[in-house]
Formats: structure tokens, C-alpha cells, sequence
């Protein structure tokens, strides 16, 4: 009898050893698919988006603002604040995404924001106006403020560029401002747009088409004003076409109008150092 007690000792032994074994087993593969689902997207320019979603640019410098996909390996549109599943098609005239030859169709996503792990300490200018800079444009610093250049598809035109320097910190805060399209040969410039300032500027020859408009004159949009403590700048692009005898601009043209590239207000802080207490901004 105390060897059967004892063989049945074993065994219940062994079988509890077992289940904890597995029980074991079973949480660290729960955790290795929670942390794989977990798992974030790094577009390799220090920008990063969630599990599922697709980078709309790995440039360095982009911006955050569209910078995500909402879905994995996405079709990202000629316009890069929208986007189609993998092997649709963007047709932005139609508002739609389709796959041929099914002959399928399906809305188009708008694409949502990307982020990055910011480092506690003096934030730059590029730090400061990255969440709302779209990921079609990129930033670089400079001593004091800094430069934004876009690539812009508006719809289904060509792109265009558009690059601003930006000083929030010079005895007046100004913008410098230069619109180029090489197919056209478009190159031009405005500089030093003060704070105070409220400009919409026709860009010369330069042209978006709108579905059941035509062509569009392209204008940028800009204003600028300034403090001590921090600076509001407003700029886009937008564009206005005569329809029916009457000038229509911007939403009442198309949806995707206008799109703006810098609109907020951001602070002085780590950009001016010494110079936004020893000069006043207009």
C-alpha cells in the first residue's frame, strides 16, 4: 500500500508540473502576440505609426500631420493626404478608390497622423511645427527658425513645390517664399512677407484642374503675426477659378481646398533664445 501511495504521489506530482508547464507556455505566447500586436510602424525617419497602418513618407524631416495610412501596405494617392487599400486605385475625380478589372470601387481613406517619441529639453523650430507640417513636406532647421519644403499633388495635378523660410525672429518675423514647377518652368519668389501681413498670391501660370471646373488658378494663402512669447503663422495653397460669371475659391471649388501646409500658433521657446526678449515682434 505505501508503494501505491507513493506511485500515485508521482504521478499527480508529474501531471501538476505538466499543467503549470503549459499554463506557462500559453502566457508567454499570449504576451508575444499582445506585444507583436503592439508593435509599431517606424517609417526610418524617426516619424512612426501604429501596428496595421502603411508610412505615407519616410523622408527625413517630414511633418506628422497625414502621415499614416490607416491600413497595411496602402496605395497611397497622387494627393498624399489620401489613400486606397493595396491594389486599388486612387480616381480623385471621382472621389473613389476602384479595382480594376473587377470593376469595384470604394471610398477613399484620409489619411491620419503619424508621431514621434519627442526627447524631453529645448525644442527646434522643426520640433515645434512637426504635428501640424503634413508628411509631404519636410523641415530643416536653421540657427534661428527654419525651412519647409513641400512636394504638393493637389487632386490629380502634377506636383509642385513650394519652399518657405521661415524667421520668427528677426527684427520684423518674415517669411520668404518660392513656388517652383519644372514642367512649366514656374520659378517664383516673394520675400520677406512681414508679421502683420495678409497675402493671397496668384502663383503666374500656375494651374490645378478641377473635376466638372477645368483649370484652376493656384494662389498661396498666407498670414503671419508675431509676439514676443510665440508666432501664428496660416499658410496653404489654394486656388480660384471663374465659373458661371462669378470668382469660386477654395471649398467651393473642391473639398480638398485649400490645403494648408502651416496653421497654428507656436512658441518662441528654444527657437530665439536671447533675441525674443531683446527685440518685439510686430
Amino acid at each position: 500500500s505505501r508503494v501505491l501511495a507513493s506511485n500515485t504521489h508521482t504521478r499527480v506530482f508529474l501531471r501538476t508540473r505538466f499543467l503549470s508547464a503549459m499554463l506557462r507556455a500559453l502566457l508567454v505566447g499570449a504576451v508575444g502576440v499582445s506585444m507583436v500586436a503592439r508593435e509599431k510602424v517606424n517609417c526610418g525617419n524617426g516619424n512612426f505609426c501604429q501596428h496595421g497602418q502603411t508610412c505615407t513618407s519616410s523622408s527625413a524631416g517630414a511633418g506628422l500631420r497625414f502621415g499614416c495610412a490607416p491600413v497595411a501596405n496602402a496605395s497611397v494617392c497622387n494627393d498624399r493626404r489620401l489613400s486606397c487599400n493595396e491594389g486599388w486605385a486612387c480616381d480623385l475625380e471621382a472621389d473613389l478608390c476602384r479595382r480594376e478589372p473587377y470593376g469595384e470601387s470604394a471610398s477613399l481613406f484620409r489619411n491620419i497622423d503619424a508621431h514621434k517619441p519627442f526627447t524631453s529639453g529645448t525644442e527646434n523650430f522643426c520640433d515645434i511645427v512637426s504635428k501640424s507640417l503634413p508628411a509631404s513636406c519636410t523641415c530643416s532647421n536653421k540657427p534661428i527658425g527654419g525651412t519647409v519644403f513641400c512636394k504638393i499633388g493637389v487632386l490629380f495635378s502634377d506636383h509642385f513645390g513650394l519652399k518657405a523660410d521661415v524667421d520668427p525672429c528677426g527684427d520684423e518675423a518674415h517669411i520668404d517664399l518660392q513656388v517652383t514647377e519644372s514642367r512649366m518652368g514656374i520659378n517664383f519668389t516673394m520675400a520677406a512677407i512681414k508679421a502683420g501681413d495678409t497675402e493671397d498670391i496668384p502663383i503666374p501660370g500656375l494651374t490645378v484642374g478641377i473635376p466638372k471646373v477645368g483649370d484652376a488658378d493656384v494662389d498661396v494663402a498666407i498670414l503671419m503675426q508675431g509676439s514676443l512669447e510665440a508666432f501664428t503663422v496660416k499658410l496653404g495653397v489654394d486656388a480660384c477659378a471663374e465659373t458661371a460669371g462669378k470668382k469660386v475659391c477654395g471649398a467651393d471649388l473642391t473639398k480638398y481646398l485649400p490645403f494648408w501646409i502651416l496653421d497654428g500658433t507656436y512658441s518662441n521657446k528654444g527657437i530665439c533664445g536671447d533675441r525674443r526678449y531683446s527685440q518685439v515682434m510686430v
